[in-house]
């Protein structure tokens, strides 16, 4: 079985999906779990650090990313994200 945390919410780039200071119970990831477009993820991005967007494309060489909210980083801004560096994937919103 795989590791569950629980993580709050910061900022509002996933909004309405997940709103400023909601929580979120998250699973860990091993590098070889199936990830999905349209998956929320939490992700340690090598120059923003530890961000959550949603998967807008996936391929072998990493994933792509975006945010929910028009005041969102903009996809091209986040560059294409290695798989290693995808750490959990959000499965539930706490309010």
């Amino acid at each position: 079985m795989f590791g569950w945390t629980v993580m709050r919410i910061r900022g509002r780039s996933m909004s309405p999906a997940f709103e400023n200071g909601d929580f979120a119970i998250a699973q860990y990831l091993p590098r070889e779990a199936n990830l999905y477009i349209g998956d929320i993820v939490q992700v340690d991005h090598p120059d923003l650090g530890l961000i959550v967007k949603y998967i807008a494309t996936v391929s072998p060489s990493g994933v792509r990313l975006i945010g929910a909210a028009s005041s969102s980083i903009d996809p091209h801004a986040t560059g294409k994200i290695p798989r290693e560096r995808v750490l959990s994937r959000l499965v539930w919103r706490i309010k």
